[in-house]
C-alpha cells in the first residue's frame, strides 16, 4: 500500500515502526480486487484521536461483512503467519473493534513519532501475502477555517452512483469515489453528490448529506446503501430526534433547500454554498452555524 502524498513520515506496518513513503503493498490476493481490505481515516485533535471506539467499530462491521477473519487489536497476532493467525484468533472471531485500546496505543505511537497535535490517521487492514494486516499513518490538518467561511460547491452526479455489495463499506478499493471527486474538482467544484435513477440523494464521495428547510434537518436513510458515517451519526444524534429525520430526499427538494451540509469524520460539518448552479446564503445558515458551534465544543471538551 503506497503512501498518498501528503503522509507524514512515521507510520506503523503490523506494529512496527515503518517509514511512510517507503511502505509498499506487496502483490495483493486476487480478493483486494473485491475490496479485500478496510480503512477509517480518524480526526486528531489536541493530540488524540476522536471518536476511535466508533471508527473501529465500524471497521469491525465492514470486515465482518466482508466475510473475513478479523483481527485483534494486537500487533503480536497480526505478525503472525496466515495460518497460525487463524489459529490465535480461535473461534471467536475476536475484531478489531473489541480492543479499543490495544489500538488506541498504537495510534499514539504514530502520533507521538510525528508530533502530531491536530491532522488525522488512516487505520487500513487489508490482506497481505496471505495474511490479515495493518497499517496507520498520520497527516496534517486537512482543511483551513477560510475553506468554512466560503463553504462547500457541490456537483451533482445523476444516475451513476456506486452499487453493488461493498457500495456502503469504506474499503479500500473506491475507484467510482475517486473518480468522481477529481472529476467534481476539475470542473471548479469541492465535492462531487451522487443521485440515483429515481432523482434522490445519495450522498458525496467523500461525505454524507443534510438539507435544512423550515428548520427539520433531513438525510439519507442508510437503507440507501449510503456509508454509515461516523460524523453523520453524531451529528444526528446532537440535533436529536425532534430535529432531524432520515427519509428520502428529492433533488428538487436540494435545490430548494434553506440550507445544505456535509460531513466526515475530518471535516466536522461543513457548509455548501453551491449545488450545482443553485446557490446558498452562508449568512443565513442559522442550523448550520449553530450546529458547528455546538460540535467544536464538544471536540474541544473531548480533547482537553
Amino acid at each position: 500500500m503506497s503512501a498518498a502524498p501528503g503522509f507524514l513520515r512515521h507510520a506503523l506496518h503490523n506494529g512496527a515502526p515503518a517509514e511512510s513513503d517507503r511502505l509498499r503493498a506487496a502483490q495483493p490476493d486476487p480478493g483486494f480486487a473485491e475490496a479485500d481490505g478496510v480503512f477509517e481515516t480518524v480526526r486528531v485533535l489536541g493530540g488524540r484521536p476522536v471518536g476511535l471506539a466508533e471508527h473501529m467499530a465500524r471497521l469491525a462491521g465492514a470486515l465482518r461483512a466482508l466475510d473475513a477473519v478479523p483481527v485483534r487489536c494486537d500487533s503480536s497476532i497480526l505478525l503472525l503467519p496466515a495460518d497460525e493467525q487463524a489459529s490465535a484468533l480461535g473461534s471467536t472471531r475476536s475484531t478489531i473493534g473489541a480492543d479499543v485500546a490495544r489500538q488506541a496505543e498504537r495510534c499514539a505511537v504514530v502520533i507521538t513519532a510525528n508530533a502530531l497535535v491536530a491532522g488525522s490517521l488512516k487505520i487500513a487492514v487489508f490482506r497481505e501475502a496471505g495474511a490479515w494486516s495493518e497499517t496507520i499513518l498520520a497527516r496534517p490538518p486537512g482543511y483551513a477555517p477560510a475553506q468554512y467561511a466560503a463553504g462547500f460547491r457541490l456537483q451533482t452526479l445523476a444516475g451513476d452512483a456506486p452499487v453493488g455489495r461493498f457500495c456502503n463499506l469504506k474499503t479500500l478499493h473506491r475507484p467510482h469515489h475517486q473518480a468522481a471527486r477529481a472529476a467534481a474538482v476539475a470542473a471548479g467544484f469541492d465535492e462531487a453528490l451522487w443521485i440515483d435513477r429515481r432523482g434522490r440523494v445519495l450522498e458525496g464521495s467523500v461525505t454524507n448529506v443534510f438539507v435544512v428547510c423550515d428548520g427539520i434537518v433531513s438525510t439519507p436513510t442508510l437503507s440507501s446503501g449510503i456509508l454509515p458515517g461516523v460524523m453523520r451519526a453524531r451529528v444526528i444524534q446532537l440535533l436529536g430526534p425532534a430535529t432531524v429525520r432520515e427519509r428520502d430526499i428529492g433533488i428538487g427538494e436540494l435545490r430548494q433547500a434553506q440550507e445544505v451540509f456535509v460531513t466526515n469524520a475530518l471535516l466536522g460539518v461543513m457548509p455548501v454554498a453551491q449545488v450545482d448552479d443553485t446557490a446558498f446564503d452562508l449568512q443565513a445558515n442559522s442550523v448550520t452555524r449553530s450546529l458547528m458551534a455546538v460540535l467544536a465544543d464538544q471536540l474541544g471538551s473531548l480533547n482537553a
